[in-house]
């Protein structure tokens, strides 16, 4: 420990050479202090280049001035010394290594220096980790140049949905489910009692994406009865009641959060056909040209789903939406028509709008036709990606909870779909199909280089933006695709 008035040397010899005057006040002994000492006090610390490195650095003595290389005879501080005196602009070389730094070690970094440093540490650690800092490219140039990668046409959307066996729980009285994961979103369903429910998706998360009848949205976690406790009382008290529609479900924007449903999707085809040419319409209230989502030509074949009073609410191919009963022939005529000729010798709708555009596309979660397997995958993977955002980066982890790095990060995301994939970010690059970045769909990885050797890999979610775990500072985080994207891999 240093006293307030008295310094000690090893040797004898530097005693007269050396005259120190110190600060009356007593110094931590466990590490340089983060305040500017006074002028006299031997060690400068004028300039953030002399921070003490991360660790916690154990009682040391200071150094000889003339003797700027060489530590006190007793300090024990792993591979650091404290700086020169002499030499304000000269950083200690060990304090800036990768291996000197413990995650969650005490800093008196400010945050913006400790969020640079873990970004270039955490760039570096994964490349010395994947051995690719010795990459034979000398530029991204050279890197993409020798990578087979191909353009290909954008995966369908499918609008449909799947049915799945879910969680039954309970929702208490009272309660609200939300369009959002916040209060502050719009209620599209209310409970007037206890209610039968489904968990979706989120099943571990604060909010709860559930659905109840023809109610879909988020709940918060507090207001439902789960496990063998929501069987029994779902038991005990009968509870068959869904929760109340506040939000019709094509208004509804939390209804394709996942494309999966507790109840049946798939329903028997009845059969009509256009007396004429057709229009379909968004809205079942307005027949104008501003609603028009497709087009059926006459004689076309379309499969009605709902019977609205005096309209039906149709699905032909890929186009949904509601036609005059009087425009249509159905019932015995309709499917005597249809079983003289093949289904497939039909003409259908030509879409006006697409699917995602359709306002009346989620009419009904009904259809005719099973949905593209890919499709619902594309959307389960990222939502369930989604709600480890938070969770910290830890390097070399693979915990979706306890912390994983950004190659830790998407390997367990695909794992849990049954996908089994390279470990490091440089394998993880050259599995799959490589396309360009701007051809990216939601589920694809995408991978970024510096100097010829890739370092970092992020999952797309669309719209422009990527889930991924950044670094020791950051955590998992959603974030625009940003610099040094070379190119995506498609796995599903």
């Amino acid at each position: 420990m240093i006293t307030s008035n008295t310094l000690v040397f090893a040797e004898d010899e530097l005693q007269t050479d050396m005259k120190v005057q110190i600060s009356e006040t007593q110094a931590p002994e466990t590490q340089v202090p983060e305040t500017q000492p006074p002028e006299t006090q031997p060690p400068e610390t004028q300039t953030p280049e002399t921070q003490a490195p991360e660790t916690q650095v154990p009682e040391t003595q200071a150094p000889e001035t003339q003797a700027p290389e060489t530590q006190a005879p007793e300090t024990q501080a792993p591979e650091t010394q404290v700086p020169e005196t002499q030499a304000p602009e000269t950083q200690a070389p060990e304090t800036q290594a990768p291996e000197t730094q413990t995650p969650g070690s005490e800093t008196h970094e400010t945050d913006t220096e400790k969020r640079d440093q873990n970004t270039q540490d955490d760039k570096e650690r994964a490349a010395e980790s994947e051995e690719t800092k010795n990459s034979p490219y000398s530029s991204n140039e050279e890197l993409i140049s020798h990578q087979n990668i191909i353009s290909i046409k954008p995966v369908t959307r499918d609008f449909r949905f799947q049915q799945i066996e879910a969680q039954q729980i309970v929702i208490k009285s009272g309660c609200s489910v939300y369009e959002e994961k916040s209060e502050q979103s719009r209620a599209v369903g209310k409970t007037t009692g206890k209610t039968l429910a489904y968990i979706l998706a989120d099943a571990e998360s604060e909010w709860v994406y559930i659905e109840s009848g023809e109610c879909r949205g988020f709940i918060e976690k507090e207001n439902i009865i789960a496990g063998n406790l929501a069987d029994f009382v779902l038991t005990r008290d009968r509870i068959t009641q869904t929760v109340k529609v506040l939000i019709p479900l094509n208004e509804n924007k939390a209804v394709t959060y996942t494309k999966t449903s507790v109840y049946p999707v798939i329903t028997d085809k009845v059969y009509g056909i256009a007396k004429s040419s057709v229009s379909i319409y968004a809205d079942r209230n307005t027949f104008n040209t501003n609603s028009i989502v497709g087009m059926l030509p006459e004689e076309g074949l379309a499969y009605i789903l709902k019977d609205c009073g005096t309209a039906y609410f149709i699905e032909s191919g890929n186009v949904r939406g509601f036609v005059s009963k009087e425009s249509f022939v159905a019932g015995d005529y309709a499917n005597a028509k249809v079983s003289q000729k093949s289904e497939n010798s039909f003409q259908l709708a030509s879409e006006k709008v697409s699917p995602e555009e359709n306002p009346a596309c989620y009419y009904t979660l009904l259809s005719v036709k099973e949905a593209d397997d890919n499709s619902v995958i594309r959307t389960s993977i990222v939502n369930f990606a989604l709600q480890f955002v938070g969770n910290p980066y830890v390097w070399g982890g693979t915990s979706l909870t306890n912390g994983a790095d950004c190659s830790g990060f998407v390997q367990s995301i695909y794992a849990n779909y049954g996908y089994s994939i390279p470990r490091v970010a440089c394998d993880q690059a050259v599995y799959g199909t490589q396309i360009p970045v701007s051809d990216a769909e939601p589920g694809d990885l995408i991978f970024y280089a510096e100097q010829g050797y890739v370092y970092h890999v992020s999952m797309y979610i669309g719209n422009g933006q990527v889930v991924q775990a950044y670094s020791s500072s950051a955590g998992i985080i959603t974030s625009d695709i940003g610099g040094n994207a070379v190119w995506a891999t498609r796995i599903i």
